[in-house]
Order: structure tokens, then sequence, then C-alpha cells
């Protein structure tokens, strides 16, 4: 790391301590700024670099740039791309395990491409843990300039996809969730196969959002609206959910006659985002009463039909069970079908969407006539 670097002059409050640790953070985000790019003023502003700052700083690029002129030391991208890829990969999923599982690696083989980018910036960008890696400061601020850059490889692998197949990718994974997967779309491959025999395709059962820009998937179906510009999204039939029980837990009760805020209440977590039911069950006043959180449908389902409360069920697996009276209906949950921009005109790509949606509608009308 270059020497010489400070910050803005620091007030007299404040720790010594404490400001030798931000100084030094400050420090290693500049150098490495100067490592990638030399002297930037929107970075210079972004640390608060005073005067005296200000010219250490622009000194220690210049140092940096006449080092490489001599030196020939300068960062060799095109030997630290699978670093600067794992790195992404983890910013998006969380661990290393996930970020090799999605580039195809052995996690041995995706730590050590990380090692090789952390001793090639002398930086450490990632806390490995026992339940996954954190980036560290550094790593979070490499991480946002390595995102754009792990989309356009991505970008450059789908186009080399197409030119070497010429009717896009001959493997078509789609993303969703577990019941997404078994139970819609996996009943409903003979459908496909009888308008597109040629087609292959992968069902990824994902609790987590995957990255289209990425290349984790082709197409992904997802319970809230993705953002993206460089993403095609389409609203799929919705599907009606409310709170049931099992006549066994019941034991003879009124529905209506429920305490539900005494009652144990099986819902969602967060592992897709910020459903409505959620938002649904807190206002309500029922955010208290849940004693299970899950992203597991069928796990809902289960739970409650053995008895362990009153649980959050899509109406399509209620059967059985008794639906318990609420003030406010329930809100619908959306299906999302997501594609990138790019793979939409791919026939291969383009059937097994159409089929997608076929499917959901399908199930819509089926569920609807049992209404």
């Amino acid at each position: 790391m270059p020497a010489g670097i400070g910050t803005a002059t620091s007030t007299a409050t404040g720790s010594a301590s404490a400001g030798a640790a931000v100084a030094r953070v400050r420090a290693r985000a500049a150098a490495v700024s100067s490592v990638f790019m030399g002297f930037d003023p929107s970075v210079a502003d972004a640390l608060r670099l005073g005067g005296a700052g200000r010219r250490r700083y622009a000194g220690s690029c210049k140092a940096v740039l006449q080092k490489r002129k001599t030196t020939g030391d300068h960062m060799d991208l095109s030997s630290e791309m699978g670093g600067i890829a794992i790195l992404a990969a983890i910013a998006r999923l969380g661990s290393i395990s996930a970020a090799a599982k999605a580039a195809g690696l052995s996690v041995s083989t995706a730590a050590r491409r990380l090692d090789g980018l952390e001793a090639r910036l002398h930086l450490r960008l990632v806390d490995r843990r026992t339940n996954g890696a954190r980036l560290t400061q550094d790593g979070q601020r490499l991480a946002a300039l390595a995102l754009p850059l792990a989309d356009q490889l991505a970008e450059i692998a789908r186009a080399a996809d197409v030119l070497r197949h010429g009717t896009g990718p001959t493997l078509v994974r789609v993303s969703g969730t577990e019941t997404i997967i078994a139970d819609i779309l996996a009943p409903a491959l003979p459908r496909l196969w009888a308008t597109a025999p040629d087609v292959t395709v992968q069902l990824q059962s994902q609790n987590s959002i995957v990255s289209l820009a990425g290349r984790d998937a082709e197409l992904a179906v997802r319970m809230v609206r993705p953002r993206g510009d460089s993403l095609l999204i389409r609203q799929l039939p919705p599907q009606p959910i409310g709170l049931y029980a099992s006549p066994a837990w019941l034991a003879g009760r009124d529905p209506a006659a429920i305490d539900l805020k005494a009652a144990p209440i099986l819902a969602y977590d967060d592992s897709f985002g910020p459903l409505p039911e959620l938002a649904w069950l807190d206002a309500l006043g029922l955010t208290q009463a849940i004693a299970l959180r899950t992203g597991s449908t069928r796990a809902l389902v289960t739970a409650t039909r053995a008895g362990a409360g009153v649980g959050i069920v899509p109406l399509r697996f209620a059967a059985g069970l008794v639906a318990i009276p609420m003030p406010q209906p329930p809100p619908l949950r959306i299906p999302w079908l997501t594609v990138h921009r790019d793979l939409r005109r791919l026939p291969q790509v383009a059937a097994v969407h159409r089929w997608i949606i076929a499917a959901f509608e399908a199930g819509a009308s089926q569920a609807a006539a049992s209404d």
C-alpha cells in the first residue's frame, strides 16, 4: 500500500486510537483507488480529504503510476478476473461456498482465487466465518466496483453462448421456490416437451434470490418484484392465501372466536424480501404472535396440518384445513417471471418462458374451478 496518504484534519474529539483506525481505513481505500485509476477528485471528496490530504493522496497516486512505469508493477486484470468474480458472487450470495457453486468451482478453488486477489491488493476483503462470509469495509467498497464488472463478464458469456450454439444456451435453468418448482412446474413438464421436445431444462429450487445478470439462471420466478433495467418482468396469476388451522388444533372451537394474538402463528420469513403477507400480519398486530418463520411453503403446510398452530397457507394446499375468518382479507401472493433482456428472444428460452406462463395460468384455472 502506498505510504503517506493522509486524511482531513480531525477534531480533538474521539479517542486517538479510533481516529487512527479511521485514518488507516481511509488510507487503504485511497490507495486502492490510486492503484486502479490514479488521482480521482470524487474519491478525495468522499474521503473528506483536506488540502494537505489531497496533496499527499495525489503524490501517492503519482508515485504508484511512476512505479508502474519503471518496474512494471501493475494489476494484471487478466489474472485477477477470477478473484473479482468470486468477490462479486460473495457480495450477492453471502458465502464462499455459494459463490463457488454459482461459478461451477470447488470451494477450495474459489478460496484460492479470493486469496490471490487479496494478496495482489494487499487488502483483506472477506472475513471467513463458520456461518458464511462477511465482506470487510474494503471488501464492500471493491465489491461495489466488482459487481458491474461481473455482470459485464456474464453478458460476454451469454453472447458467446449465442455465437457458439446459434439458438442460445443448450440448457435453460429456471430458478424458483420449492413449491413453484415441485408443485407447479414439475407436473407441467409434459406440456413443455409436447411443444418443445428438444429443450432441456434445469429446475433449481432456491430460497435465495439468484442473479440473472450473473448467469445464475436464465429465468426466475420470484415472489417479490425484482428490479433492474436489464430484466424483462411479467406478473403471473396471483396465488390466494389465507390463515388456516387443522380440525385437531381447533378441537371444536369456533374459528371466528380464536384469539390470534394468543395463538401460535406460522408464517414466512423474509428470505424472499419484504413480502406483503408479513406487512399484513404486522398491520393486524400479529407479528409478536409468530412462533414459526420459514421460507418453505411445504413446511408451513405440514406444520399447520400437524396442529402446530394457525398458518399462512396458499389456497391450493388448504384442502382439509379450516379457514380462520379475518377482519381484513390477506393480500394475494404475486409471482413475477423474470428473464434477462439479452436472452428473451432466444428460441429455447422463449419456449420455456411461454411454458411457465401456461403452467401458472393452468394452475390458476384449476384453483378457481375448485374454489
